[in-house]
């Protein structure tokens, strides 16, 4: 079995966005924001046209990250989103005219946000860091390192440029991170 680390391309847009939205299909939170098949449809767009923006833009806010398996055809397995420390100054969001989606609860989607970002604060500060936004492993291949492989890239980018990681885990997957040397910071 051979995993391969890559940054993903134009061609991977729509593998990302279906993994995304099958991992978290039958959660209260993308069952909440996202109540129609309208919005979940908007949702893949905007996933996929974000995987576009962040490669045309040349990875300079972002970075999508697969996870690719060498003896099946180079088959996309797992997924990282990491948040880079550079941030670009924006008067208005290039995916504005398409998110939120139609159908899609646009008011909470700015709740959600809004307490996520004051949950960065409250932990990091106005500091930049590395911020793992999303790791998703397909199913069949849990337990065998591609998510530690995704996690562990930006966990190397942190300790070489002496900037601190960040992410909100659900407490499902504490232990995970927890191994992999994240601590929890005012139960967070």
């Amino acid at each position: 079995m051979g995993f391969q680390l890559d940054v993903a391309a134009a061609e991977d847009a729509d593998i990302l966005a279906d993994m995304h939205l099958n991992a978290f299909a039958q959660t209260p939170l993308q069952c909440t924001l996202f109540p129609t098949e309208d919005s979940l449809a908007g949702l893949r767009e905007c996933l996929k046209q974000d995987v576009l923006l962040t490669l045309k833009e040349g990875n300079v806010e972002r970075t999508n990250l697969v996870v690719r398996d060498t003896d099946d055809m180079n088959k996309i397995i797992a997924i990282a989103k990491w948040d880079l420390p550079e941030k670009v100054t924006r008067a208005i969001c290039p995916l504005a005219h398409i998110f939120p989606p139609k159908d899609a609860r646009g008011d909470l989607i700015k709740e959600y946000s809004a307490t996520q970002k004051l949950n960065k604060i409250k932990v990091m500060g106005d500091a930049p860091c590395y911020r793992l936004t999303s790791v998703i492993t397909l199913p069949k291949y849990r337990r065998r390192g591609a998510g530690t492989l995704l996690v562990n890239w930006g966990l190397m980018k942190g300790e070489k440029e002496k900037i601190p990681v960040y992410l909100e885990s659900p407490i499902s997957t504490l232990s995970f991170f927890r191994n992999l040397s994240f601590i929890s910071v005012d139960d967070f």
